[in-house]
């Protein structure tokens, strides 16, 4: 079976389908690439806030200290809700913060 056969591609409110749409990215991935910014910002503005450095941070998450900076100079501005995210080493499960 073909991949196009194993769902219905209904498209979205941009094109008709999918598989022909032609939009360089989908506006889906975008979506959830929005949702992991803000949860790793909430995630990043957290552990700030609770006094770890900005390098540790960095470190731990593996991302540069300028994104760091930036999630917490924006951290007043985004709409922040609840999220249930994955708490880095020596964690046992995940935690909803809010």
């Amino acid at each position: 079976m073909r991949p196009e056969e194993r769902y219905e591609d209904t498209g979205c409110s941009i094109h008709q389908t999918c598989l022909t749409c032609p939009m360089p990215k989908c506006v889906f991935e975008e979506k959830l690439e929005t949702q992991f910014s803000k949860a790793r910002n909430l995630v990043i503005s957290n552990l700030y806030n609770s006094g770890m450095e900005m390098s540790d941070i960095a470190t731990i998450l593996r991302v540069n200290e300028r994104t760091i900076r930036r999630a917490i100079e924006n951290a007043g501005e985004e709409d922040l809700t609840s999220y249930v995210v994955l708490i880095p080493a020596g964690s046992d499960g995940h935690k909803e913060v809010q």
